[in-house]
């Protein structure tokens, strides 16, 4: 990725920023950084919760460009040198955007002709495979369906459910391009809350609630003290704090909060009364808890046909 032969990282995230980590050898990487923009901002895409990118040379320059994905659409990015992008333009397909859903993307050469080819998972477990138009890296053919969408609700048990995230490699050692998807799904918790308290329950109950109040009053002032600190150190004005800055001053307090044993210890605290609660009844847990799985979907025969998972 910065041109010193070695296979980096990268990843998306919840704020919109492409994160990259440094391949150091020995099964070890560097804190992430953030890929840039020509004009040296973080590169920002709106709206990029839970975003997903992919990385290589599409247009030939020897550059390597990315593919990127958010909650509105998938983008591409022309590499203008080590980690430095030019700005997202939208991946088409016959003119229009490419509808997405939790969208997950993956470049491979899934056809193994020489050139990438995009895999797109989706909300409903589905793998979609597009071509690219002409070597036009922001236009692709219709898809080819590698995955069907999941039908109905409930957890499947023989294939991938929520949010598929696609790679390519071969899993069985046979020369084929097998397909690794990742899903999500949750899981139902019965409720542990105490509907009939016994009156020294109730007294335990309410000394707990008022300390775990407190211990937020606390946070809330450190976190104050955080963000004041943010807007200092980024020039930022209070009333600018939108949209970009906003997740600026996020990470600015972010540092503050990892390295402040301050915070650390409320924060324990915090979480201490929470479980407390939570533990005797006192208070209503999570309803509902996520999990994840990775299928594997070994090719049996190219070109690609439907594919099941093993």
């Amino acid at each position: 990725m910065d041109g010193d032969g070695k296979k980096d990282l990268i990843s998306g995230s919840n704020r919109g920023w492409l994160y990259f980590f440094k391949n150091l050898g020995d099964g070890r990487f560097a804190p992430n950084q953030c890929l840039k923009m020509e004009d040296g901002k973080n590169i920002y895409l709106p709206r990029g919760s839970n975003n997903t990118c992919a990385a290589a040379d599409l247009n030939g320059d020897g550059i390597v460009d990315l593919i990127v994905s958010t909650n509105e659409g998938l983008s591409f990015l022309t590499g203008r040198g080590p980690l430095v992008f030019a700005d997202p333009q939208p991946i088409l397909c016959e003119g229009e955007a490419i509808p997405v859903n939790h969208p997950g993307v993956h470049l491979a050469d899934w056809d193994l002709d020489g050139e990438w080819e995009l895999l797109l998972g989706n909300g409903k477990g589905g793998v979609a495979l597009y071509e690219f138009e002409g070597g036009v890296p922001n236009r692709v053919k219709p898809p080819t369906v590698l995955i069907p969408d999941r039908e109905g609700e409930g957890v499947p048990t023989d294939r991938c459910c929520s949010a598929a995230k696609p790679t390519v490699t071969d899993w069985n050692g046979d020369g084929k391009p097998d397909l690794l998807v990742g899903d999500t799904f949750s899981i139902e918790l019965p409720s542990t809350l105490k509907t009939d308290l016994t009156p020294e329950e109730k007294r335990e109950s309410e000394a707990l609630i008022a300390r775990k109040q407190e211990l937020y009053g606390t946070w809330s002032e450190i976190m104050k003290r955080f963000r004041k600190e943010a807007l200092q150190a980024t020039g930022i004005e209070e009333n600018d704090a939108s949209g970009y800055n906003i997740w600026i001053l996020g990470d600015e307090v972010d540092r503050r909060r990892k390295v402040s044993p301050e915070y650390q210890e409320i924060w324990q605290m915090i979480r201490e009364a929470e479980e407390t609660l939570v533990r005797k009844g006192y208070q209503a847990g999570p309803s509902r808890i996520k999990q994840g799985r990775v299928w594997v979907y070994l090719r049996r025969e190219m070109p690609p046909g439907p594919l099941k998972a093993e």
